[in-house]
């Protein structure tokens, strides 16, 4: 992930240019999430970060 965020950075669907949704399988994730945004982050603005957030389900967000 750490090299695929600049690429990621660069489309409009962020990650989504590069995978289709349905193969993410967001909604089996069930692990302890950690969510963080930062001010000012131009790769994962709050806006960003809630979203991924909440398009997994079964998780803890701590």
């Amino acid at each position: 992930m750490f090299y695929q965020l600049p690429n990621w950075g660069k489309h409009n669907d962020y990650m989504l240019g590069d995978f289709k949704f349905k193969d993410l399988q967001f909604k089996n994730f069930n692990k302890h999430l950690f969510a963080l945004s930062c001010p000012k982050d131009e790769y994962a603005p709050k806006v960003a970060v809630d979203w991924l957030v909440n398009q997994v389900r079964n998780v803890d967000v701590i």
